[in-house]
């Protein structure tokens, strides 16, 4: 018998136009070109990469994403008129039908270890990402007699941004229209949604409920920065924590959790939101923070730049401030055996060079104290470790 593969896949879902008519491009040319020209400027998308989203994504940027405070400057109907222009597509109110797709009988949730799973983003605390035959049920020969099984449309979405994960025979997932869905992982039918304050970027997070005997719940993160606890098995919500209050957070790493704790980066896009010239520049810092799972309450959180926020220069009546930067962009890593989690730092946005940006970070995974880092300056040691511990781990 042939294997059976199962796929997601990405169906976009006409709509109905809403309200009275702008010139998108003259609201666009004002308030957004100077960043999203032909070519794209760094990491702002270009109007080529504009083209490929929806526009619910956009509008949901301005109003509660990356681009929050830009859309500040913005009334509803200019953003509505700039998210169409951009994407080329009529606006569209959420056409998602809670009851279509439905499972017919409901089922519950398998216990997580007794099938195969693929639970969390990394499979595993050392995110090797590798999945043992034995647990995967399929070999390389295997892969020429795979064929579709199934396939699920997340609704308003163009890009499939989060990854699914598998566990208990369901298969979890988050779109940019921030719903996420536990489906049935040998029908594709829908076990039970649910919509966040926000899109989600990252895997759905399957771990043990903390006190409860063969119960799981699900962690994630949305982009502007909230991070959630749902109960698997029925998609409820169970507590909901803010990551970080900075107006330019942007969640972009997976969770993980671990002995009753979850563990989860912080990262920012305050330099695009800098460009126009309006934004004083530049306070965020990256950071870690680890989160009761029971509970959501924050234990520690340990930001990767210190010294002090000084104002470096004035000029034309806005601040240039700084130290900024260092954000947390990926999954960390936990180290079990020296008590440690690692994480990797993006650069600084504005100066004097901190130790902690651009570079691999050791912190105690107990306390988030840092350790020890290394970056392009070499290792800079934080704490004292022994040269062998650091050379294994490097």
């Amino acid at each position: 018998m042939r294997a059976a593969l199962l796929a997601i896949a990405l169906v976009v879902i006409a709509p109905t136009a809403l309200g009275e008519t702008l010139d998108g491009a003259a609201v666009f040319s004002q308030n957004c070109a100077t960043c999203h020209a032909a070519a794209g400027s760094g990491r702002a998308p270009s109007r080529e990469g504009l083209r490929l989203l929806q526009p619910t994504f956009v509008t949901d940027t301005l109003e509660s994403g990356a681009m929050r405070l830009q859309g500040m400057r913005l009334n509803p109907s200019e953003m509505r008129a700039v998210a169409e222009y951009v994407t080329g597509k009529t606006l569209t109110t959420e056409s998602f039908d809670p009851s279509v797709g439905r499972c017919a009988t409901p089922k519950p949730m398998a216990p997580v270890a007794a099938g195969p799973h693929w639970s969390d983003w990394g499979t595993g605390l050392a995110n090797r990402r590798f999945q043992p035959r034995a647990m995967a049920g399929l070999s390389a020969t295997d892969v020429p007699g795979l064929e579709l099984k199934w396939a699920f449309g997340l609704p308003e979405t163009s890009h499939a941004w989060s990854q699914p994960t598998v566990a208990g025979g369901r298969v979890f997932i988050g779109s940019q229209g921030g719903r996420v869905f536990a489906l049935d992982a040998k029908t594709g039918c829908i076990r039970w949604s649910f919509l966040a304050s926000g899109p989600t970027r990252t895997a759905i997070v399957i771990g043990d409920w903390p006190g409860r005997r063969n119960s799981a719940l699900a962690f994630f993160t949305t982009i502007p920065g909230w991070l959630y606890a749902l109960d698997a098995q029925t998609g409820a919500q169970v507590w909901k924590a803010r990551v970080e209050e900075h107006i330019s957070t942007r969640a972009s790493g997976s969770p993980v959790v671990y002995q009753g704790r979850l563990y989860v980066g912080a990262a920012s896009f305050e330099e695009g939101m800098s460009a126009g010239g309006t934004y004083d520049c530049c306070t965020f810092r990256g950071s870690l923070s680890a989160f009761d799972a029971l509970t959501g309450t924050r234990i520690w959180k340990s930001e990767m730049i210190t010294a002090p926020l000084v104002t470096l220069k004035t000029k034309d009546g806005h601040k240039l401030q700084g130290p900024a930067g260092g954000s947390i962009w990926s999954a960390p890593v936990i180290d079990p055996k020296r008590h440690a989690i690692y994480v990797t730092t993006g650069n600084g946005f504005s100066g004097p060079p901190q130790t902690l940006t651009d570079a691999v970070v050791a912190l105690d995974l107990g306390t988030g104290k840092p350790r020890w880092s290394t970056n392009h300056r070499g290792l800079q040691r934080v704490a004292r470790q022994t040269s062998v511990e650091t050379s294994t781990m490097l």
